[in-house]
């Protein structure tokens, strides 16, 4: 089987999560998960590339807007699959480690996840991920985001998951939903 990674990072210990997911690439189910608001960055990279290995290294995308801690120690360490976006165009056109989301890359994102859910393409055991679907909104023209008070780093972590698939050109074939949460 083939595998892709995800990762949200928290922006900080007790507030925001930091959330690795692992999909099997065939079917868009969710294999395994890590979720945490108590371990620090380093200690979540590790965890993470300790979960990875199970799955035999995925491709790994991990979000770097806040902090590039856990894709450093994850870059230190060897991590042998580290996603690397496209920067620029032609020959200006490189490689950088991470996924960056900004308004652009995050709609992107969201278009990708609602259009897999559709699809009946993803199916999400952990209910805590599950849940956190039915949280986000977007208003016409806005950002897609969690309401207030409630996380997004769930979603986002698959969210980063599918833009790895996405850009390694691989297809979910198969799978469903287990509860089809509606995302404006």
């Amino acid at each position: 089987r083939q595998y892709i990674a995800g990762t949200d990072v928290a922006s900080g210990v007790g507030m925001d999560y930091s959330v690795t997911v692992v999909v099997d690439a065939s079917s868009g189910y969710v294999v395994a998960d890590l979720v945490s608001n108590t371990l620090q960055p380093e200690d979540f990279s590790v965890a993470s590339m300790a979960l990875l290995e199970v799955f035999h290294d995925p491709d790994w995308g991990i979000e770097n807007n806040f902090s590039d801690t856990v894709l450093t120690v994850a870059r230190d360490m060897n991590y042998p699959r580290l996603y690397r976006r496209r920067v620029g165009r032609g020959r200006q056109m490189r490689r950088e480690y991470g996924w960056k989301t900004d308004r652009a890359s995050r709609q992107l994102l969201f278009e990708e996840l609602r259009a897999e859910f559709n699809a009946g393409h993803l199916t999400i055991p952990n209910r805590y991920g599950l849940d956190e679907f039915s949280t986000i909104i977007a208003a016409p023209g806005e950002k897609p985001q969690a309401m207030g008070g409630t996380h997004d780093d769930y979603v986002m972590a698959l969210g980063v998951a599918l833009m790895v698939r996405y850009d390694r050109g691989i297809s979910l074939s198969r799978g469903k939903v287990v509860s089809l949460p509606m995302l404006a």
